[in-house]
């Protein structure tokens, strides 16, 4: 029997469709190579954006994967994107403000999360200040706090490291790599056969800030090499030569259950921690770099501001039109006004300017002008004359042991953020110049508690007889350090005023002594410029008061920050510095400081009295003082002001 023509056509054509789909199964067999550089296991979620496409030319399956471009600016609002998607949905509940608690104990390898972050709710009215239960709430509300928590702990959980290891870094800062934007699309073939994920291209800057985030510390940096060291407790970045690539950067990321220290801040807070480290500081409301303040600047703010203000309350104002105006003292427009000051301008900034809570990284060259001998002479003198004139009061032990209970959220003991859950926003970045600190004298109230107000200057009694010898310096505190070991991350566990057991890092003890100074700085300007001034209180006072003052302040926005006796003060004592009395420095800021003359040189202000001018004078350098030494004992991050002139783009394998 004869097989007919179909039945033929038919075989071969089913033979035909056999080897065309092995030709498919095998070009696509042979493009694995490189769809291995761009699947999850090399570039984890951020494959979900790759595109795939048949290339009938070549008769194979070709893979485009998105290319990342990320600036840090972005970083940190793709950050605030992702706190406000769980955020609004407790914006129905006008009545409930609420507040993330993580549970972090030191382990033998470093912080480590002991579950996830929390949700606590507080009320926002003036009756109440404690915690609410969630099941008090109506059923809607408790349902939408049980989404917001689903969503917190969906953002803090840690996924597995990846090959490329710029996913790890975006990953361990806390990014939600599926919602970052992309850059375009390249051909996966195109990645180099020596490396197995594809790279992303950075700015040098960008790459050390992200660094900065990660708590590294600086270690070397080529920008013409394009050769960067950096390292921390537990990652670091480092860069080397790859065959047929070039100099490539890597990041080495932290273990799963290590918790890196920015995903217990904020993003305003990380966004002050970068500013911080290229230099930026910020006096009252308005941000700029240190090379641009001085006394001219300061009263160009503060004049702005002031013809502004329109009652003696605390009030909101924009001076954004001033903000491109400031200059160094140096600058010609100014026409060479202030330029040979009594007292040099970085003590007079430093004693105006934010207390940062939030910040790991300062350029050390610009504090250079203010020498360690000036810096001690001045102390002395400061010291000297606060004790002539309105004395010292001691924080007891006692006040300690309720620290490091935890239960009044004031601080930290690290030296990366000091300040809980207030610092950025409220007392812990403005200063005195700006700020009430109404919400740090009530925490404070909770752990030295006094029957009143008093006159005299609190101080931390560890540092009293360093500061009294000028002897606290940078050396002193990186032993201390080293003595005191890390001391973990949700509260002062280890925080004890009695001798060699004080258990508090550095960078805390003097935040909270600074913090300190400014609230007693904040109501005696007041006092002098206004002898009816006396309605807010400083540390230490009495918990009666402290509520008072901080329900007044729940009206006040974070942003609001101007008060009139304030600006009046500053500007009072701006001139006095830069002009002196009859030319000859008057303050403790001055070169060569007069220890022991307690009113010489303020008895001719328009108000307040020579010997309290004398004293808040002598505050202020001791608050200068601290201050320098606080920005000194961060990391070196000058590297970010060389930067400026030329940036190169760098490849993060």
């Amino acid at each position: 029997m004869g097989v007919s023509v179909d039945s033929i056509a038919l075989v071969v054509a089913f033979v035909a469709l056999v080897i065309a789909v092995l030709q498919v199964v095998q070009q696509y067999a042979s493009s694995s190579s490189a769809r291995g550089k761009v699947n999850t296991a090399s570039i984890g979620l951020w494959s979900k954006k790759n595109k795939f496409r048949w290339s009938f030319w070549e008769w194979k399956l070709r893979v485009s994967y998105a290319r990342i471009s990320l600036r840090t600016e972005d970083a940190i609002d793709s950050l605030i994107e992702q706190r406000n998607r769980y955020s609004e949905l407790l914006n129905s509940m006008p009545h409930i403000q609420t507040a993330q608690y993580m549970e972090v104990a030191d382990g033998p390898l470093g912080p480590r999360v002991n579950g996830m972050p929390k949700l606590k709710l507080y009320r926002r009215d003036q009756e109440g200040r404690g915690e609410v239960a969630l099941r008090s709430l109506p059923w809607r509300e408790r349902r939408q706090v049980a989404v917001a928590q689903k969503m917190l702990e969906l953002q803090y959980a840690r996924t597995p490291p990846r090959k490329a290891t710029w996913y790890n870094l975006m990953v361990d800062v806390g990014l939600d790599m599926d919602h970052l934007p992309s850059d375009g699309y390249l051909d996966a073939e195109t990645i180099p056969s020596s490396i197995d994920s594809p790279t992303m291209q950075i700015h040098l800057s960008d790459l050390i800030q992200f660094g900065v985030l990660m708590h590294m510390k600086i270690v070397s940096v080529d920008e013409y090499q394009r050769d960067i060291q950096m390292t921390g407790r537990h990652c670091n970045i480092s860069t080397r030569y790859q065959e047929g690539v070039g100099q490539l950067s890597r990041y080495s990321g932290l273990a799963p259950h290590i918790q890196p220290q920015c995903r217990v801040c904020s993003p305003p807070e990380l966004k002050m921690c970068l500013r911080t480290a290229s230099g930026v500081i910020q006096v009252g409301d308005a941000m700029a770099s240190m090379t641009d303040w001085g006394y001219n600047s300061v009263e160009l703010v503060m004049r702005a501001a002031r013809g502004k203000s329109s009652h003696s309350d605390w009030q909101e104002i924009s001076i954004k039109e001033v903000m491109a105006g400031l200059e160094g003292d140096s600058d010609a427009k100014w026409g060479g006004r202030w330029t040979s000051p009594t007292v040099p301008p970085l003590p007079f900034i430093l004693s105006i300017c934010g207390s940062m809570a939030v910040a790991n990284s300062f350029p050390h060259t610009l504090l250079t002008s203010w020498t360690q001998e000036e810096r001690r002479k001045s102390c002395k003198a400061a010291m000297a004359q606060v004790q002539a004139t309105v004395g010292f009061v001691e924080i007891p032990s006692t006040a300690f042991d309720s620290m490091r209970k935890g239960d009044n959220n004031l601080l930290v003991t690290d030296d990366f953020k000091v300040a809980n859950n207030y610092g950025c926003e409220f007392g812990g970045l403005r200063s005195w110049v700006t700020c009430n600190l109404s919400e740090f004298t009530y925490r404070f109230a909770q752990c030295w508690p006094v029957e009143g107000v008093t006159d005299s200057v609190p101080i931390l009694a560890r540092l009293h007889n360093l500061l009294r010898d000028g002897t606290l310096d940078r050396k002193w505190c990186e032993e201390y350090d080293q003595d005191a070991g890390y001391s973990g991350v949700t509260g002062a566990k280890n925080a004890t005023d009695s001798g060699d057991h004080w258990r508090m890092t550095a960078a805390p003890l003097l935040w909270l002594q600074i913090t300190m100074l400014d609230s007693w700085i904040g109501r005696r300007a007041d006092m002098i410029v206004d002898e009816h001034g006396r309605e807010e209180v400083s540390v230490p006072t009495d918990i009666y008061r402290a509520t008072l003052c901080a329900q007044k302040a729940l009206n006040l926005k974070p942003t609001t920050g101007w008060k009139q006796s304030r600006m009046d003060f500053t500007l009072l004592y701006l001139r006095c510095l830069a002009d002196g009395a009859g030319g000859k420095a008057t303050s403790c800021m001055s070169p060569e400081p007069r220890a022991g003359e307690e009113t010489a040189g303020w008895d001719g202000m328009s108000c307040g009295t020579p010997r309290d001018w004398a004293a808040i004078d002598a505050v202020l350098t001791l608050r200068a003082f601290l201050l320098h030494l606080r920005l000194e004992l961060m990391n070196d991050s000058s590297v970010l002001l060389r930067l400026r002139r030329f940036d190169p783009v760098v490849n993060l394998a």
